[in-house]
């Protein structure tokens, strides 16, 4: 049993089909970037610079994306070469440049797995001949490339079983196809279809707004479904409000909290405790590169006396230790400095990081 990503399974069966693929060093999209930023000249890349008049960083980012979107499509590099020369040129020339690197990123692991499959490549034939069955999860995400690969390996396999919900089709913007789950009965006639109705995690109020959300939104482009809640759960506020500032949203949950703590909750088991505050989360959206995006809810609850905790402080080189550590590697750049001067440095930077309100 192989248990894993689409893209590790690629790789993986490249790796079985040719052992040279296993030293192949695997490219995300920053080293992507970069791979394509040190060999800038080599690749050509320097003309669709200027033909586009754009600045370096900006073709490194296109033709990144262009390669990207050429792999997941499966689009013919000698056909975007005949509608834009300067384009399918480069393409080519990075085909050919990671292949002699040996380099390969995400998207060319799945291509070349489908190429392999759609040209009955024996080698890849003998590494599928003890699979028989494929399950693939999220199938409502998959792209034109994926949906490719999971019909070659399918066809060599006695049974396929994808799991996904098409109301969670959240990826369209990179190439995902929600008709492959909306569709799927009608290309697989033979193939039968359960569908898991209970929530477990929301409670009937959420679940059956939700759905008749959904429905009004997407209605004859969805699979009928009627989901159900699990629990009703004992607390309910639902609504939708509107607030003139961040600040005065922040000030209103930061009410309803306090009004929260110690209202009687019933557990699963039928046990019943007040509700505390570790019972109490605030989503939102992102706070990935915005650090002070939050910074109207945190002092919200610190005026209202909330301990809180903040679980996602975005990359990780914006996380406190990091943050700290790089701050007092900047001793290195006053060399000389009094040992006393040192420690006063560093215990402010630890002071200023615990307690950001007070800067």
């Amino acid at each position: 049993m192989y248990i894993g990503t689409i893209h590790s399974y690629c790789q993986h069966l490249l790796g079985e089909m040719n052992a040279k693929y296993r030293q192949y060093e695997v490219l995300d999209e920053n080293r992507l970037k970069l791979f394509l930023l040190s060999r800038f000249q080599e690749l050509d890349l320097k003309s669709l610079q200027d033909a586009r008049g754009a600045k370096m960083f900006a073709t490194i980012s296109e033709i990144a994306n262009a390669w990207k979107i050429a792999n997941d499509e499966m689009l013919d590099f000698d056909e975007i070469e005949r509608e834009d020369f300067l384009l399918g040129h480069c393409l080519k020339s990075i085909s050919l440049r990671l292949e002699s690197d040996q380099y390969i990123d995400f998207s060319l692991m799945i291509r070349k797995t489908v190429e392999a499959l759609e040209s009955d490549n024996s080698e890849i034939n003998s590494a599928l001949s003890e699979t028989k069955h494929l399950m693939v999860d999220e199938y409502q995400d998959v792209n034109i490339s994926q949906e490719r690969l999971i019909n070659g390996l399918y066809k060599r396999m006695e049974s396929v079983f994808v799991v996904g919900d098409d109301d969670q089709a959240i990826y369209g913007w990179r190439g995902a196809d929600v008709r492959n789950i909306v569709e799927f009965d009608q290309r697989h006639r033979n193939c039968s279809v359960h569908t898991l109705s209970t929530n477990f995690r929301s409670t009937e109020t959420i679940v059956s707004a939700s759905d008749r959300f959904i429905q009004l939104e997407l209605s004859t482009a969805r699979i009928n479904k009627s989901p159900q809640a699990h629990s009703n759960g004992n607390i309910q506020q639902f609504g939708n409000f509107w607030f003139n500032t961040r600040i005065e949203e922040a000030n209103w949950i930061s009410t309803r909290i306090n009004d929260l703590i110690g209202i009687k909750y019933v557990e699963g088991n039928g046990e019943e405790r007040g509700l505390t505050y570790s019972d109490i989360a605030i989503l939102m959206r992102s706070v990935q590169g915005r650090s002070q995006y939050h910074r109207d809810f945190t002092n919200a609850l610190q005026n209202a006396g909330i301990p809180y905790l903040i679980e996602s402080e975005g990359s990780v080189f914006e996380r406190l230790y990091a943050r700290t550590l790089r701050d007092a590697m900047e001793l290195l750049r006053f060399p000389g400095i009094s040992r006393t001067e040192a420690t006063t440095f560093f215990f402010k930077i630890i002071y200023y990081q615990c307690f950001p309100m007070q800067t």
